[in-house]
């Protein structure tokens, strides 16, 4: 490991197996928005809202101001977030979720939005938005490529469909920007590592991990972080 791209310091507080959560999710949540606020965004849509890094998001707007919009699938993961603080979620399970998420983007001004479904999600979001408005994908959990993008929105009405990836958000302005911006949010993330950007594990062992990870995969959950420790009992 090169020390001076991939390694971090813990605090004593933090355990090494709870620092093994210390840099994707958080540096994403934090480069996400980030992002928002380089664009001049105050608020901003996010979907899968009920994933560990969606609950990240969830404390870490409140606590920078961040006004966001969660989007989720079932009526538990609304319960989730509005336990955490959420102030604005909108469920797709339902027949009017499109009119909930409308009057939403048109009473809080949104042009922003971050998506890691893929699918059709982000050309719904890019035509629901506004001209002028972006979208940025960081993931495909519905395992199906980008579709149903209105190319009048991309020639006339000036939005933009992008993609996000962490590594290239930390990299952005060359090294010496890079460094500052990881050791920045290396210390944003060191102070709250156990409270805005604490994981839920569900641990499991070597001789355990086939049958967990394929159980996790078929329950669709999308808020559960799997642990491996090698010297778990099974």
């Amino acid at each position: 490991m090169d020390a001076m791209k991939g390694a971090f310091t813990l605090s004593d507080d933090v355990s090494v197996e709870d620092g093994c959560a210390f840099f994707v999710n958080p540096f994403t949540v934090v480069g996400i928005v980030d992002t928002v606020r380089s664009n001049g965004g105050k608020v901003f849509i996010h979907t899968a809202a009920a994933s560990q890094l969606g609950q990240m998001l969830v404390k870490y707007c409140k606590q920078e101001g961040i006004k966001l919009v969660n989007i989720v699938r079932r009526r538990e993961q609304a319960d989730l977030l509005r336990a955490l603080g959420a102030d604005y979620i909108v469920d797709s399970s339902t027949e009017n979720w499109k009119s909930d998420l409308n009057t939403l983007i048109n009473d809080l001004k949104i042009k922003h939005a971050f998506d890691c479904i893929a699918g059709d999600m982000p050309g719904t979001l890019l035509t629901m938005l506004p001209p002028g408005s972006s979208v940025w994908v960081y993931g495909r959990l519905s395992d199906r490529p980008v579709g149903g993008i209105e190319p009048l929105d991309l020639i006339y009405r000036g939005k933009k469909l992008q993609g996000f990836m962490l590594i290239n958000w930390i990299l952005k302005g060359g090294v010496i920007s890079a460094l500052r911006r990881s050791m920045r949010t290396g210390d944003i993330v060191r102070k709250y590592i156990g409270s805005v950007f604490a994981s839920d594990f569900k641990d499991t062992s070597l001789s355990d991990l086939h049958r967990d990870y394929t159980a996790l995969q078929a329950s669709g959950s999308t808020g559960t972080k799997m642990r491996l420790r090698p010297n778990s009992a099974s």
